[in-house]
């Protein structure tokens, strides 16, 4: 972080807007992007200083039906993060907690630091017809290009890596992110 603040410096650029927590303490306001981050994990609420309860770990169609659910119940744009929003959070979660010299106390860290994206996997591979697997299983440049229903994003929200390959059966935690 302290390296956007000092590029945004040399390039004559305003750094990114603090994040800060709403008044009642259970969000987190990001200005720049305009969204509001729920501070604690589903499972989790926020009881003035920290996250407290336990975890509770969805698949993602879990994740997916949590945001609708919050949608309809609350009247909010809520959804699973996407890839970079995710990977933005783990940045100004870093930053805060090394100006602190502690863990974050915008967002409480929990055991388990992956997280369900939103983000949709698109294969745009092209194909290789010569390819022994891909004829046996009948993909070509016409059936190739495809969204893929089997795996979905997951951030790390400590380092802000992201992988593609987590099959959405798995069970990880969700932080979901509204519009106010």
């Amino acid at each position: 972080m302290a390296w956007a603040v000092l590029a945004s410096a040399a390039w004559g650029t305003a750094p990114e807007p603090a994040w800060q927590p709403t008044s009642d303490g259970a969000s987190v306001v990001d200005p720049l992007r305009k969204l509001v981050w729920d501070r604690c994990v589903h499972g989790q609420r926020w009881n003035g200083q920290t996250c407290e309860g336990a975890v509770v770990l969805l698949s993602h169609a879990e994740g997916m039906a949590l945001a609708g659910e919050r949608n309809t119940s609350g009247g909010k744009g809520c959804r699973l993060p996407s890839v970079p929003e995710l990977q933005a959070m783990a940045v100004v979660s870093a930053a805060s907690a090394a100006s602190k010299g502690k863990k974050t106390e915008l967002f409480p860290a929990d055991a388990a630091v992956w997280r369900w994206s939103g983000t949709r996997i698109v294969n745009t591979a092209t194909v290789n017809q010569y390819n022994y697997g891909n004829v046996m299983a009948g993909r070509n440049n016409d059936n190739a290009v495809r969204v893929d229903v089997l795996h979905g994003w997951a951030v790390d929200v400590t380092t802000g890596d992201a992988r593609k390959d987590v099959t959405k059966r798995t069970r990880l935690p969700v932080q979901l992110v509204c519009t106010p």
